[in-house]
This record gives structure tokens, sequence and C-alpha cells, in this order.
């Protein structure tokens, strides 16, 4: 059972001092606080569900990387004095903004929605009632490094906190030239946008509710992944780390998407499901996808609180490379996915780019001989359409 946090009436102030005084989380009217090691921060309470739910938007991590902080590792936030105002989403990293389909929800659904700006090292915070501690789910948006913020309307974390009594926090981290340029010099160490993120997972163990997540409980998510780079991760992980992984495969086009039909389930459009987004806007889903938003739900909180997302989803081994599918009222287990495509791309394009870079006299057919295609060229030309193959499976989501 959760624990609600409600705005006493002021003849009870008095009675409940004690316990507020315990508390990291005070309520005062609409607005709540929270003590962290870097002073006091003022956020909003969510009363939309039936337990209200903290909210903190914009605490700061890092310095502002400006001036000479420009290009470098990140700067941990310095104190501040009295309530620092956290009510208002952060400015996104600057990058620069997707026009090419014009004003398509498609595209500009995943544009920043907050002004663009170098000081954007900033987090955002949904905590439910915290009369226990409860594990940290940090989201890590996506975006290929060049773009992306955590202020997205699809990232909003609200009903994963609060259905699942988790804390959950989301990071901006620098994007583009700002947070990868390397020069090989000082200036410009490269990785910044890395770094931005490790040091945002650590204020978020260290620093900040610390007196409301469960000791060590922080684990990290994120999107925009492709199948072959996750493929190879589970392996090298599983083989190096000896750690369980869980891998799935998302085969549901969910009722809201812009893009055509034949555009199938592209990657980056399971995240609105894995964090609630259909219980947020339930007038553009059906419930057949809330009832797949909760069981996602359910099961990575699971994981975060267990390790362990449950046993209708088996652990990847080397030896079986197990896979979840999921679609709404489908879940079944695979084999070895994108085995095919993956496979290519890892051992047999190396070879063919071995193959195409060779001196061009030692592919050139004898001049007595007839007109025939050299066996690189046909190789080649196999490898085109092998290549356009895996574009439509990887990379549009066409199931194999």
């Amino acid at each position: 059972m959760t624990t609600t946090i409600a705005c006493p009436p002021s003849a009870a102030l008095l009675q409940l001092l004690t316990l507020l005084l315990l508390q990291i989380i005070v309520c005062v009217g609409q607005s709540t606080f929270m003590n962290t090691t870097l002073g006091i921060l003022e956020g909003f309470i969510d009363e939309s569900d039936t337990t209200p739910l903290n909210v903190f938007y914009g605490v700061p991590f890092a310095r502002p990387p400006l001036g000479e902080l420009r290009f470098m590792p990140p700067v941990p936030a310095d104190p501040w004095e009295g309530n620092r105002n956290a009510t208002t989403k952060p400015n996104s990293c600057w990058q620069t903004m997707d026009t090419q389909f014009g004003d398509f929800k498609g595209s500009d659904m995943w544009n920043p929605n907050t002004e663009r700006s170098e000081d954007c090292l900033y987090l955002n915070v949904w905590i439910p009632a915290i009369s226990t501690p409860k594990p940290i789910l940090v989201w890590i948006f996506g975006g290929g490094f060049w773009s992306g913020s955590s202020t997205l309307d699809v990232y909003e974390a609200s009903k994963l906190a609060i259905m699942n009594d988790v804390i959950v926090v989301s990071i901006n981290y620098r994007v583009g030239t700002l947070g990868f340029l390397y020069t090989g010099h000082a200036d410009a160490p490269g990785n910044a946008g890395l770094l931005d993120q490790s040091l945002a997972l650590q204020m978020a163990r260290t620093s900040y509710l610390q007196s409301s997540c469960a000791p060590g409980d922080v684990i990290s998510s994120g999107d925009m992944l492709f199948k072959c780079p996750v493929v190879h991760f589970s392996e090298q992980y599983v083989s190096l780390m000896n750690a369980p992984v869980y891998q799935y495969s998302f085969r549901q086009r969910l009722s809201n998407n812009p893009w055509p039909e034949w555009f199938g389930v592209a990657h980056g459009y399971e995240v609105e499901a894995f964090l609630g987004i259909p219980f947020l806007k339930p007038e553009e889903y059906t419930d057949d996808e809330r009832d797949l938003s909760r069981q996602l739900m359910e099961w990575i909180t699971a994981f975060a609180k267990t390790g362990d997302p449950g046993s209708s989803w088996p652990a990847y081994s080397s030896e079986r490379k197990e896979f979840l599918e999921i679609k709404a009222n489908s879940y079944s287990v695979g084999h070895g996915l994108r085995h095919r495509d993956c496979t290519f791309w890892k051992e047999d394009m190396p070879l063919i780019q071995d193959r195409s870079n060779a001196p061009f006299n030692s592919r050139k057919c004898p001049s007595a001989a007839p007109v025939v295609t050299s066996s690189s060229t046909l190789l080649l030309s196999l490898a085109c359409i092998e290549l356009f193959s895996i574009f439509l499976n990887s990379i549009l989501g066409f199931p194999q």
C-alpha cells in the first residue's frame, strides 16, 4: 500500500511537526520542498492521480558549461542559498532542429520543446510518497548523440513513477559538437556528453534523494538503440561481466504512430509504452495498448527492484540467445534476434570491404578473356541487395 503525501491543515501542523522533520519532502499548499546536499528545491505536487506525485524540474547537477568549461568534462553544481525554483522544465542542450518534413508530428515530436541553450545540464525528478526507500530509474534520452532532450512530452515519467512506486530521474547531456568534439588537445578532450551522463548518475546516487532511494538501486535506461549493437553488447556483457541481460524486440505498432503503415514499427516508438504515456493520453491508445504499457512498466520496475523482470522473460545466454518478442496480448520467447543481419554486419561486411579495397590490377580480367562480371563486383552487387534488405528489416523495423 502506498503512503500518500497530503498537505496538512494548519491546525494539525504542530502535531505533525516531528514527522515532517524526518521526511525529505514537505507539503506547503501546492508546493513541495526537497532537501538536497546542495540546497532546498521547491517543486510542485501533481494531484492528477489518486496518489500525489512530487515533481522537480530543472535540478542542476553541473555548472553551466560556458566559457572555459565549453567542451570540457562537467564540473559538479555549486550549492545555492534559499529555495531554488524547480517547477519549470529546463533548457534543452544546443542542437539543430529536424525540419526535413516540416510540421510533421513524426519528426517534430523529437525536436526540443524548450529553449535551446548551452546552459542545459539539469535533471528532472518524479517522486511518489517516500515513506520508504525506493529504487531510482534514470532515463537517458537517445538521438544518436546529436539531438534529444529530457523535456520531450514522450519522456513524461509521471505515470511510470506513480503506478509503480519508483523514483524516476531524467537527465540532459550535451550533444553534437558541444558534447563530442575531440581535437586531441586539452581544450577539447572529447566525450563531454558521456561524462555529463556519468556525473548525473553520480549526483542522483549520492547528492540528491539520498534519504529516499534504496542504496545502490540506481538503474539507467535509454532509447534509440539499433538492434545489432544491442545484440553485440549483450554478448560482450554476458561474457565479460557474467551478469544477467534481458533482450526484447518490440513489435507493436501503437495507435498514435504518425508514420505510414508501411513504415512498420520503427525503433524508438516503444518509449511511450515503457513510460506509461497511454495512461497519460488515454484517448490516443487502445485498452490493449494500455495493458501492454502496464506490463512493460511492471517488468522494468521489477528488474530495478530485484534484478529480474519475471519468469516470463528469460535471461539472455550466449548459447540460446533468448529475447522476448513483445506485442499487445502476445509475449513469446525467441532466439537469435536479428542473427542473420548481425552476422552480415559483423563478419561478412569486413570481408566485402577488404575485397573491394584490393588493388585494381588484382581484380582485372585477363585481356583475352570474355567480358564477365568479376567476383568482387558480383559480391558487391549481392552486398547491395543484402544491405537494402537489412535496411528494411533493421532500420524500419519490418519483421523478418
